[in-house]
């Protein structure tokens, strides 16, 4: 019998001068937590509230635009628009990234000093739905940007903060449930070769790419060819198998480069 499984995920991350110059993986809706019943599970996500609190000391204080009475929407946007690019500011970046594409930028948009602090609402950038979906393979960042008055100083602090909803259908049944886990890393180098042999106790799988310059390929071929296979991105590009395409062979890899570390975790 197949169910639907939902849990509400917590969306929460601090940004300050001391990580400033970071990208900030804020959503993944593929992270299981201790608590969720099967740890191979990926689950669909939909997010429903995200906004940025917003407290800058370090650039000049932005001033009130001044709007005359009467003025259209067209002269009030003109008047806060003139004053948002004429005051000294920073952007915040929202990126978007899945298993086969690389962080793409959706959207930047102005931090500015206003006192004592303000709070932005970034579902507006998103979606004009209530919900914004975010498939099991993708993750949402977001990355401070210098327009030219640099990165956060002193007590500069950004908090972003949601909530996302997210379900799965079809759990495993009883019989399937994870019992035990390997966790280990290993090198890959720039020639093929077997990184996991064939396993018949195999119920999960998740192979994580730790290189921050090189894109390594998989395959369920003896040889794999760079380029020609299952892809993992730098930076955390990850491939999961959990019971929708379960596979028990062997697994091979090839990197861009030598030294190209890999976390794996196989759950029996």
């Amino acid at each position: 019998m197949q169910e639907i499984f939902n849990r509400t995920t917590q969306i929460l991350r601090g940004i300050n001068s001391q990580n400033t110059d970071e990208l900030h993986i804020i959503y993944d809706s593929a992270y299981v937590n201790p608590f969720d019943r099967a740890s191979s599970l990926k689950f669909l996500g939909f997010v429903t509230d995200l906004r940025v609190k917003i407290d800058i000391t370090s650039l000049n204080e932005s001033t009130i635009p001044d709007i005359p009475l009467g003025a259209t929407n067209a002269q009030k946007s003109t008047r806060i628009r003139d004053m948002e690019y004429g005051s000294q500011r920073f952007e915040l970046q929202l990126l978007m990234r899945t298993t086969y594409q690389d962080w793409l930028p959706l959207f930047n948009f102005s931090l500015l000093n206003r006192r004592p602090f303000y709070v932005t609402d970034m579902m507006s950038y998103l979606t004009t739905q209530p919900a914004f979906a975010v498939a099991s393979d993708a993750q949402l960042a977001v990355k401070i940007i210098d327009v030219g008055y640099g990165l956060l100083q002193g007590s500069d602090r950004l908090i972003i903060y949601g909530s996302a909803r997210e379900e799965v259908t079809g759990l495993p049944s009883e019989g399937s449930l994870i019992t035990q886990a390997r966790h280990f890393s290993l090198d890959v180098d720039d020639t093929s070769e077997l990184i996991l042999p064939a396993s018949n106790i195999r119920k999960g799988l998740t192979i994580t790419n730790l290189s921050q310059t090189h894109e390594v390929t998989l395959s369920y071929q003896p040889v794999a060819i760079a380029g020609d296979g299952i892809m993992l991105l730098p930076y955390g590009g990850s491939f999961t198998l959990n019971t929708t395409n379960l596979y028990k062979g062997a697994i091979s890899a090839i990197s861009q480069g030598v030294n190209t570390k890999l976390a794996i975790s196989e759950f029996m």
